[in-house]
């Protein structure tokens, strides 16, 4: 059987996915597909860029919740996590924070805020070439998750930086984009992220982060670009 057709479902999905949330939107203007395009174009990539679309040269947008904080973290530096870039991008490693077990990341602001939501993005090894087998033998196909995938984490609040708060938790997690909703708004000054496990049995393996925020993002406006590498530009790929 050709692999033509399995090859493209990914880009179906992406299609699909792309097509729905416009369907969505118009549904709530109450507008038809044309009216999309012509005026509320930002609010669709905006939304998609949220929903961990690949838009090649966009820039995701970051709640100003978020820009409010300042970013500290246990190991290395944590700022590429609020640089709106959520790929890896080959030569260039610089647009993700990477951990290991018990190794934490911490929101901190000048004031109390009220936080409802946390939102990350960890590294499922898009970047890897994917090859499909033309046979599946009955032993010795075992399939796992990525090794540098956030398995486990606790999410913690305090009002002075020293004594800490469990709300939250992930758990046995297997997606690439993660959302974690509070039962309740919570009042902290600041909130932090330990990883508690990855999907390896070496507790040393890092386990990669491409984005962690808080709040909600604007609606609308413009979006801003960035300078991505001239295989991306060119060919309109290569990102992971």
């Amino acid at each position: 059987m050709a692999m033509s057709s399995t090859r493209v479902m990914a880009t179906c999905a992406t299609m699909g996915q792309a097509a729905g949330t416009a369907a969505a939107l118009a549904i709530q203007e109450a507008c038809d597909n044309r009216s999309i395009y012509e005026k509320h174009l930002d609010r669709l990539q905006r939304r998609l860029l949220h929903q961990d679309q690949w838009l090649p040269s966009f820039v995701r947008p970051i709640p100003q919740q978020t820009k409010a904080a300042t970013l500290s973290a246990s190991t290395g530096d944590p700022s590429p996590l609020c640089d709106g870039v959520d790929r890896r991008m080959r030569g260039d490693p610089s647009h993700r924070w990477d951990g290991s077990v018990n190794d934490w990341i911490q929101l901190s602001w000048d004031s109390p805020q009220t936080i409802s939501n946390l939102r990350l993005i960890t590294d499922s090894k898009l970047h890897q070439q994917k090859v499909m087998p033309c046979s599946y033998p009955l032993s010795g196909n075992r399939q796992q998750l990525p090794d540098t995938l956030l398995r486990h984490a606790r999410i913690e609040v305090s009002s002075d930086g020293q004594h800490w708060h469990k709300v939250g938790e992930i758990v046995d997690n297997h997606k690439r984009l993660v959302t974690w909703e509070a039962p309740e708004p919570l009042q902290a000054q600041h909130l932090r992220l330990t990883i508690e496990a990855g999907w390896s049995d070496e507790m040393t393996t890092p386990i990669g982060l491409f984005a962690l925020e808080v709040g909600e993002s604007d609606d609308t406006g413009p979006i801003e670009r960035g300078t991505w590498p001239s295989y991306v530009r060119q060919k309109g790929g290569g990102g992971a």
